[in-house]
């Protein structure tokens, strides 16, 4: 029996109407990625968010899990977040994601890490 041969981090998996993929992204990609706009454009470009700061993407931005959500899909996000945890509004689970398994800011320790699942 021969197996094909898939390169997931660039072709995904999916199967059924699931699709997952994998992305290495930075700050600045990942908001551009989420919001469909040059980081120019969406107010991320000139810094990094450290944990506790008090910015976030802004809110006025609509995500891509929010448009998926009016299209009536479940979403889920695995993985660093780190688009912002400054308030409530500005966690995962109120930016169209159903269920959040993961760290909300940019640097973990890779041997003591806290998982944040909603």
């Amino acid at each position: 029996m021969h197996a094909a041969c898939m390169d997931v981090e660039f072709e995904g998996l999916g199967f059924g109407n699931v699709m997952l993929a994998v992305f290495f992204i930075s700050l600045r990609s990942r908001s551009a990625l989420m919001t469909g706009k040059y980081p120019s454009n969406n107010g991320l470009s000139q810094f990094v968010i450290f944990p506790l700061s008090k910015s976030c993407l802004p809110l006025e931005h609509k995500i891509l899990p929010q448009y998926l959500k009016e299209l009536g899909y479940a979403t889920k996000y695995v993985g660093k977040w780190h688009l912002g945890e400054c308030h409530e509004s500005c966690l995962p689970t109120n930016r169209g994601i159903d269920e959040f398994r993961g760290i909300l800011f940019g640097q973990a320790d890779y041997f003591q890490w806290g998982l944040f699942i909603t």
